[in-house]
C-alpha cells in the first residue's frame, strides 16, 4: 500500500482492531519465534475485503550503524493448492534458502 509508505505505522491496526507493530515487536523479542512471523487481517491490493496475512521479520544494522527492521509478508497463507508444493520436499527449505541468500546480500554491503 503505497500510501503508507514514508509513514509511522506503531499505531497501526488491523481490521481486527490489533496493533501489527505491538505484535512484530513481541514477535522479535519471542525466542521461539527465530523468524518473527506474526498473523493478521489485512487489505488485498486490488480487493474488496481483507484477507489472512502472514509476515516474517529481522532485525538488521546499516553499514552507518541505523538499527532496522526488514520484513516481509504474503496472503492467504494457509491456502493451498495443488501443485503449490511437493510432498517429498524438505518443509523450510526454499525459506532458509532465500534468508541465507539475504544474509550474504547483507553482509556483502557491509563491507
Amino acid at each position: 500500500m503505497l500510501e503508507l509508505e514514508g509513514q509511522n505505522l506503531r499505531s497501526i491496526l488491523d481490521i481486527d482492531g490489533k496493533n501489527i507493530f505491538n505484535m512484530i515487536i513481541e514477535a522479535l523479542e519471542d525466542t521461539y519465534n527465530s523468524h518473527a512471523w506474526v498473523h493478521y487481517v489485512w487489505w488485498e491490493p486490488g480487493s474488496f475485503y481483507p484477507v489472512p496475512k502472514s509476515s516474517c521479520h529481522f532485525r538488521v544494522s546499516t553499514p552507518q550503524g541505523e538499527d532496522l527492521i526488514v520484513g516481509g509478508g504474503m496472503n492467504y497463507p494457509l491456502e493451498e493448492k495443488e501443485g503449490d508444493y511437493e510432498p517429498d520436499s524438505q518443509p523450510g527449505y526454499y525459506i532458509q534458502e532465500e534468508k541465507l541468500v539475504l544474509y550474504r546480500m547483507l553482509k556483502e554491503n557491509n563491507r
